[in-house]
């Protein structure tokens, strides 16, 4: 079981596919409480193109890996990690109704994978601000009993906006960030380009596909649950 989290790039803003290629990229989703089958655009995102899910879902099946993979998604285009984290906002009043359904379900969340960042790198927040917002997140997370790995993306790109500041705070804070089991996910500010992006921001076909290789590559390591530190 999957949990993805994050704004655009963790939803469905990618170039759009053809119908019968969307057809082939039916995947197990859990929304709304139960698990069913969805294409792109996957449902609980925002957009109307297509996902990176779908992609690392394909990837994986190719690569001859015998294990069900169940999406959890949940994302919503331009959201600040503040949005995820004011006890307040809507988007956290969805998160939070979301890991409620999930606990409910008994499902039990295998890795978390947070693709977020293109806001807060737009908007300038300050590095160790949104570092302390992965803390909150993950100790939401905890509160549901979800102690799965938080894997975050380098996924602060978008129109050659940012300074780099949120990368360079999670080089920063790694050690401390890996013992609260918030650990290194896709580097996805890596692909960058026409051929990656199509608006300078949102994944191609090409970038969608070159993104989901290296959430294989994360995927592919052991799923470690350390020991909370007290």
């Amino acid at each position: 079981v999957l949990l993805v989290l994050g704004q655009s790039n963790a939803a469905s803003h990618a170039a759009p596919l053809g119908p019968r290629a969307a057809d082939g990229l039916e995947v197990t989703v859990f929304v709304d409480g139960r698990c069913r089958r969805a294409t792109d655009p996957l449902p609980n995102t925002t957009g109307e193109g297509a996902s990176l899910w779908t992609a690392v879902d394909a990837a994986w099946r190719a690569a001859g890996r015998e294990e069900p993979v169940v999406w959890a998604p949940l994302a919503v285009g331009a959201t600040a990690i503040g949005r995820w984290t004011d006890p307040d906002d809507p988007v956290h009043l969805r998160l939070r109704a979301h890991l409620d359904a999930l606990a409910r379900s008994g499902l039990r969340v295998d890795r978390v994978l947070w693709q977020q960042g293109e806001s807060d790198a737009r908007d300038g927040t300050d590095a160790d601000d949104w570092i302390a917002g992965l803390r909150r997140l993950r100790a939401m997370l905890d509160a549901r009993g979800i102690d799965a790995p938080l894997h975050v993306a380098r996924s602060t790109w978008c129109r050659g906006e940012g300074t780099g500041a949120l990368s360079r705070a999670l080089d920063r804070h790694r050690d401390t960030l890996v013992a609260a089991r918030i650990v290194p996910g896709a580097d996805t500010d890596a692909l960058r380009g026409p051929a990656m992006r199509r608006d300078d921001c949102h994944f191609t076909e090409a970038g969608r596909m070159a993104a989901a290789a290296r959430w294989i590559e994360v995927l592919d390591a052991p799923a470690a649950r350390p020991t909370p530190s007290r």
